[in-house]
């Protein structure tokens, strides 16, 4: 059977359990491409796929590791392939990635940042900024989950928002804290008299033109915050803040007492 075809089938299974396929989908796809669009998966060996992965020294390395190795589990699965051409063997060890804990005190400054900087054209307002780190901070929700509210899915009178078939398609209540609210409460009036439009469609965070925003210039905004306000990791670990740690955070989810 043609590599192609089995990874259809695939990504058809993964869809019917609620499964995202989409990220492994693309790598599968280009996957193919490499190793050929008419190869059988039987003849796909070993060589091909350490041409594919490249070398082990990236966190794209490892997806891609991962992609195939749930494809071929489900491929020897059902008889179209006798065994995995992966290797079994890696030959240089991943550091374990360390989330960075933010301390009350960052998060005082990262708040206290977004109202005196401001890069030239930035979309995000400072109102804005920080009540999307106040929500990821004392909410724990992913930034994509923050940019897809919409204005009818955050219920303040109840402290409850909703958040919409986000990972494995199913939506599910998140409940905020009195302070959350509050400063959720005093961003959207800031919001109204900014006339932004309150349609229940229309998303929740919007940018300084009431246009929708995106994560990548939300994370991108945040690397620059965090130079500004001086938050920098020393502990020689491989990343630097995120704006996804500040969900991970393993302290309380009160806020700074002073922030709110």
């Amino acid at each position: 059977m043609k590599l192609r075809d089995v990874i259809a089938e695939y990504v058809a299974h993964q869809q019917s359990l609620g499964h995202n396929p989409n990220p492994r989908k693309s790598l599968l796809l280009t996957f193919n491409r490499n190793a050929g669009n008419e190869i059988e998966v039987q003849n796909v060996n070993t060589d091909r796929v350490l041409t594919f992965l490249g070398r082990p020294t990236t966190d794209y390395w490892r997806q891609k590791y991962s992609a195939l190795a749930c494809f071929y589990r489900y491929a020897i699965s059902r008889g179209y392939a006798t065994s995995s051409p992966l290797p079994r063997r890696i030959s240089r060890a991943f550091p374990q990635f360390v989330p960075y804990i933010y301390s009350h005190d960052d998060v005082r400054r990262l708040l206290e940042a977004t109202q005196s900087y401001r890069r030239r054209h930035t979309l995000l307002e400072p109102h804005t900024f920080r009540a999307i780190m106040i929500l990821l901070y004392g909410a724990g929700l992913r930034i994509s989950e923050a940019l897809s509210l919409r204005v009818s899915d955050v219920d303040l009178s109840r402290s409850l928002l909703l958040i919409r078939k986000t990972k494995f398609h199913k939506s599910r209540f998140v409940p905020i804290g009195r302070q959350v609210q509050r400063e959720m409460e005093q961003f959207f009036r800031t919001r109204r008299e900014a006339n932004h439009s309150e349609t229940p469609d229309t998303p929740f965070f919007i940018g300084r033109k009431g246009n929708r925003l995106t994560v990548n210039a939300v994370r991108q905004s945040f690397r620059h915050l965090c130079e500004f306000a001086g938050i920098r990791r020393v502990d020689g670990a491989r990343y630097q803040p995120r704006l996804h740690d500040l969900r991970q955070n393993a302290e309380s989810r009160k806020m700074p007492s002073d922030a709110a």
